[in-house]
């Protein structure tokens, strides 16, 4: 619970503050899977440490974090531009409200990833004797 609740601070602090420049952007530029994709890339970036060091407490190997990390960060991306083409291009809903059920959907899978495969706890079996 410790993990989640710190995950959703970091997740909170990131996520918060780029849906609002996302609102902000796309009421001057029409272009919302551009400035999606843009603002993406910039949470990505900037919350990998905290995540990691802070929210999972992992001690692993950080070459091997980042590369599954970025791995996660892709599929969660297709997920988010996937949600938005279908709901928004194909079914007209408005992307503002799209994109709000994204950052929401794609957190939880990003919580289930990080937790199980990007830093997982380190079990009995797996310590060095």
């Amino acid at each position: 619970m410790k993990t989640f609740l710190r995950y959703v601070i970091v997740g909170l602090s990131v996520n918060v503050s780029a849906y609002l420049i996302y609102i902000l952007i796309t009421s001057l530029w029409d272009q919302p899977k551009v400035v999606m994709t843009i603002l993406y890339l910039i949470g990505v970036s900037s919350s990998f440490y905290f995540n990691r060091r802070w929210a999972f407490g992992h001690t692993g190997s950080s070459r091997v974090a980042i590369f599954k990390y970025i791995v996660t960060h892709l599929a969660g991306y297709i997920l988010n531009l996937s949600l938005m083409i279908f709901f928004v291009d194909h079914l007209g809903y408005p992307h503002q409200l799209i994109q709000a059920m994204g950052f929401v959907i794609v957190a939880l899978f990003v919580f289930v990833t990080f937790n199980f495969f990007v830093f997982p706890k380190q079990s009995v079996f797996s310590r060095k004797m």
